[in-house]
């Protein structure tokens, strides 16, 4: 691997690891990826998430409760948990 900042590096045509010619993912859409990844999570975590709403006893309990019962509700409403038993059971997780 080429290290352009050592003194007696070689230098090289186009682009390397270094330069600002590589191809790099734009924030924007590697932002994207990283919320869709978030969004995945949360969705395959819906009932620990409500366990977790229920147990808050802070500020906002309340709202936090809501927006839980609300995901998981949406969850359930989607099939997801049944997607994930088979999944788990198919690839034999266990929890």
């Amino acid at each position: 691997m080429r290290q352009p900042w050592l003194p007696d590096a070689t230098h090289m045509r186009g682009a390397d690891d270094f330069s600002a010619k590589t191809a790099t993912l734009p924030a924007r859409r590697a932002g994207l990826a990283l919320a869709l990844i978030l969004l995945l999570l949360a969705m395959g975590r819906a009932p620990q998430i409500l366990d977790a709403a229920f147990g808050y006893e802070g500020p906002g309990s309340d709202t936090l409760l809501a927006v839980a019962e609300g995901w998981s509700g949406a969850m359930e409403a989607l099939g997801i948990p049944r997607v994930l038993a088979i999944l788990a059971e198919h690839l034999r997780f266990s929890e």
